[in-house]
């Protein structure tokens, strides 16, 4: 996705007065800021920074020098670093690279449809935008990359620099029926305890979907659950 796109979509002081004030993480890489892309407050702009990042953070493992500052480049454990060949560094990203997205299946179910036009109508789309143009074509990934705060004012959570307490990066959609639980922590085990957790700058969304009929209700997440 192109950055301006991204941007383009940023209102931090709701100009608009939806109550919705989303802004882009601004990363510094070598001294110069970049859009954050990656991780629940989009801290990380690039897939190859993702990449490095998690392989040291998650699975402990050391990468080859990007000269971005997201690899792991040494550790204690004794094996010489870095642990990944910067071959098997090119080929993971290029597998990554070409990974599609989810297919949808049930796209002709009328049900879908109305939850589609349900998803737009309650205000979901605002920020979880189906399509962001890429450099190939359109990306469905249902987000548009900014931070938002959709937490009660007494919420707990994850402190990064440049992206406060309550502020996370819009989560894209696409196979999210393969994600549960749900939210950074897991609290929501369903979808529709997802969408009933949606407080701050989603409360609208979340006081129409609970003014829906049951079947509106039904569609909506059946819609979810097709993409």
């Amino acid at each position: 996705m192109f950055d301006a796109d991204i941007l383009a979509n940023e209102d931090p002081t709701d100009s608009d007065g939806d109550g919705i004030t989303g802004v882009a993480r601004m990363v510094t890489v070598a001294g110069v800021p970049e859009v954050g892309r990656f991780g629940w407050k989009a801290g990380i702009p690039l897939l190859q920074d993702f990449i490095g990042d998690a392989m040291g953070n998650e699975i402990g493992v050391t990468s080859p020098d990007t000269g971005r500052g997201f690899a792991f480049l040494t550790d204690s454990d004794g094996v010489a670093d870095p642990e990944l060949s910067s071959t098997e560094f090119e080929d993971l990203l290029f597998f990554l690279q070409m990974l599609d997205a989810p297919r949808r299946v049930g796209s002709a179910d009328p049900l879908v449809a109305l939850g589609e036009q349900v998803f737009s109508e309650v205000g979901c789309a605002t920020c979880h935008i189906p399509s962001l143009a890429g450099s190939e074509g359109p990306v469905n990934l249902y987000s548009d990359l900014l931070l938002h705060n959709v937490h009660p004012s007494t919420f707990r959570g994850m402190e990064d620099p440049g992206a406060g307490v309550g502020l996370y990066r819009t989560p894209p959609l696409w196979g999210i029926r393969l994600t549960d639980p749900y939210f950074h922590d897991g609290r929501a085990e369903t979808l529709v305890d997802a969408v009933l957790l949606h407080q701050g700058e989603a409360t609208s969304s979340r006081v129409a979907f609970e003014n829906l009929s049951s079947t509106e209700q039904d569609a909506l997440i059946r819609f979810l659950e097709d993409l």
